[in-house]
Formats: C-alpha cells, structure tokens, sequence
C-alpha cells in the first residue's frame, strides 16, 4: 500500500536542510564582501634576468684558426703588407666591391702584386686594375657582380666600439644590432669581452675574448647586402692584439641554423 504522507515528509525535509545551507553561503559571501580592498595584497615577486651563456666556444669567430688556408673564399684589401700576409700575384682575377658615384658594386677586377725587398717592413703592395677605390676584394665564392645596398662603410660613415658599444641598422624593415658587452671604462676589451649581433629574436656571440688583451679593439668596417638576398652582411675586424688586424667576412647566405650570418672567409696579419 502506497504512503504518499510519507514521501511529502521527506520532500519537506530535504527542502528544509537545501534552504539552510543556502543561506549560510550567502550569510558568508556577506561576510566577505565586507572586507576591505587593501586588505589584501599582491605578492609582488622580483623579475630575475637569466643571464645569456657566452663562451670562446660558442662564437662564431675562432682566433686559433687561419681562415686564410682553411676556407675556399679568400678575402683581401688592398695596401701595403708584409710579403707573407699577402701571398697572391698580379693577374689573378677577384671580385672587388667598390665605392661609385651611384653606390656601391661588386665587380671583377684583376689585381696588381707589387714586391719589394725582403728586408722591407711592408715589402708587397696590393692593387687593382679597375677604376675607383675598393671596399675589399674576394676571390673563389659563389658572389656574383652586382649592386650592393650598403647601410655602413668605415670610410665614409665613421664608427668606433670604443666611443658607442652598440651600432644599430635598419634593413628592409628588420633591425639589427651590433653590441659589444663587458668592456673596461673607455671601451676597451677584457676578458669576458663578447660582440655579439641580434636580430629577429635570435642572438648570435660573433667574437669572445677569453683572457685579456694587449688594447685591442674590435671594429665594424662595411655592413650591406652583397649576396643579393635581402639580409645584412658584415665586414668585421677582430683582432686580438692592437697590433694585429683580422678583417673577417660574415654572409647570411652562410649562415647556419640559428645563425644570422655565416663566417665565409678572412685573413689576419701584424703591423709593424
């Protein structure tokens, strides 16, 4: 027989505890929305900068090798050497990117080997054949002749890392930048000292310096687009000694993954 008294009692009860629970909650919440708002307080927490890992070993740029014999492309200016730092001879046929009345192009040109005496500082004179002064010249790469944008040349634009640590270009509407990082008062080099370039997000160690150095410094000499491929390439000195040059050319058509620019040739020599 069916009791339907006793259903209603307990629909009745369950009614009764659903309403007095929800009235503790809102008896809570009321409670809660008393408090005042600065009683309560962010945690403020300190950003912490990870430094960046720079080592000799991860720069792109190796001191102990001779770029000279070692790659393929070769890479020269013209001037006055001593007759080992300059072992080529006149005829040979290279590439000189040379300053114009309109800009700047790369062209073939053959050079001019001029030796003197043994006993001479400065005993070989390099020289070209074709009108007008040259930049630098390369030899036995894929370049072909072209013009070259250029954003910076030496001569003409004037730039020390000693006076500014960092050089900044604009290129087809990407930027890049050219910093030196751990100097001495007065911009000279240490140990510790790195060059490093960034651009898109990516940061590459172009030069590190493990123990200190006799005054050297490094130098931007050129930067432009000489591969022809819408991205910035370097000229660079990055000499270890005041006495000593090691211009060293960096293509982005030789870069590697996670590179920007690739080391595609250079040479090093001593003064006197």
């Amino acid at each position: 027989m069916k009791r339907p008294f006793l259903n209603t009692g307990m629909f009745l009860l369950a009614f009764l505890i659903g309403s007095s629970v929800v009235l503790v909650c809102l008896s809570a919440l009321e409670e809660f929305e008393k408090f005042s708002p600065p009683a309560i307080v962010a945690v403020q927490t300190e950003q912490v900068e990870i430094p960046s890992f720079v080592t000799d070993i991860n720069a792109t740029f190796d001191p102990t090798i001779d770029y000279e014999k070692s790659l393929r492309t070769k890479l020269i200016t013209t001037g006055d050497f001593h007759a080992e730092d300059a072992p080529y001879w006149t005829g040979e046929k290279w590439l000189g990117l040379f300053r114009t009345t309109s800009g700047y192009e790369l062209a073939p040109t053959e050079i001019d080997v001029k030796r003197g005496r043994k006993d001479e500082l400065f005993s070989t004179t390099v020289s070209t054949r074709r009108t007008g002064e040259s930049v630098f010249l390369i030899r036995d790469s894929k370049l072909v002749p072209s013009q070259v944008e250029t954003v910076f040349d030496e001569r003409v634009d004037g730039f020390s890392f000693q006076d500014e640590q960092s050089k900044s270009f604009v290129f087809k509407g990407i930027q890049y930048v050219l910093r030196v990082e751990n100097v001495q008062k007065g911009g000279y080099l240490q140990a510790g000292s790195a060059l490093t370039l960034e651009t898109g997000g990516k940061r590459q160690i172009m030069r590190f310096l493990p123990k200190n150095c006799d005054d050297c410094s490094w130098s931007l000499n050129w930067a432009g687009d000489l591969d022809s491929d819408g991205k910035l390439d370097f000229l660079l000195d990055l000499a270890g000694h005041y006495n000593a040059y090691s211009p060293t050319l960096f293509l982005s058509s030789h870069a590697k993954r996670d590179e920007i620019v690739g080391l595609a040739a250079g040479y090093s020599g001593v003064g006197c």
